[in-house]
């Protein structure tokens, strides 16, 4: 890809924030016209709607700003290989299972059954629908567009901008209260792993399966109480430790990457 000046990079990004967020604010008073309950299926549909502009931007300012298809945005070879999409999605849930069973084993009590099948159903649908637009958005722009932006610097230069950019916008996250520094690093730190495996394949393909596993799991199997994202999840724990979320990820983003590399 022929090299585009800094100047263009800074100017498409901020054309791509501007596309997504006010066109997410006139959808977001849309949404809560439409849908106004209070049911978690509702809330959740309400807030994934607004990444719907988000996942449109990134792939429209990239067409334009650079001449190329959008498939050249997910991996240089321009052709986007489904099967790494799944292996990703599958590694990472393996992966996260069994991080929370290791947690439930050494404190069992702070973890209830919650699945009620009436609340459960409508917001896996609702899940199964619109949640690969919202984590496919964000990797289109924190994976696909930052690391390309990058391209020239060395990798670690390269995952680390990609790591900070994608921890900074969580700062506001419930989960990040009183707690900011930790919850920082455990974001670079799944930023900087998923944009590390990206690099080496050339390409975001792992990293659009592990984001949409990351998240299913955290709505649908383990949830936890006041999450940025309503949840109703099968079990439920009752507050997210960001110190024992940083310790496992900091075992999960080194195994994500030994067990998805290409043999």
């Amino acid at each position: 890809m022929k090299a585009m000046p800094w100047w263009r990079w800074v100017a498409a990004t901020f054309l791509i924030v501007a596309l997504w967020i006010y066109p997410a604010a006139g959808l977001e008073l849309l949404a809560k016209q439409a849908v106004s309950g209070a049911a978690a299926w509702q809330r959740l549909l309400r807030d994934l709607v607004t990444f719907i502009p988000f996942l449109l931007a990134t792939p429209l300012v990239w067409r334009y700003a650079t001449g190329l298809p959008v498939a050249r945005l997910v991996n240089t070879r321009g052709r986007i290989a489904t099967s790494r999409i799944a292996t990703g999605f599958l590694a990472w849930l393996v992966l996260s299972a069994l991080s929370t069973g290791v947690d439930w084993w050494l404190e069992p009590t702070a973890y209830r059954y919650t699945f009620v099948a009436a609340t459960f159903v409508p917001f896996a649908v609702v899940v199964v629908l619109l949640l690969p637009l919202q984590t496919s958005a964000e990797e289109l722009f924190f994976r696909g567009w930052i690391l390309r932006w990058a391209e020239g610097l060395p990798v670690a230069a390269r995952v680390a901008i990609s790591g900070v950019v994608f921890a900074l916008p969580h700062a506001g996250n419930p989960e990040a209260a009183g707690r900011a520094a930790a919850a920082l690093a455990a974001w670079f730190l799944l930023g900087a792993g998923w944009a590390y495996v990206s690099v080496r394949d050339g390409g975001i393909e792992l990293a659009l399966g592990a984001h949409l596993a990351n998240n299913v799991f955290s709505l649908l199997i383990v949830g936890y109480d006041g999450a940025a994202l309503p949840t109703s999840a099968i079990m439920t724990t009752s507050s997210l430790d960001i110190y024992a979320t940083l310790a496992s990820l900091v075992a999960m983003v080194p195994l994500f990457a030994l067990v998805t590399r290409r043999r």
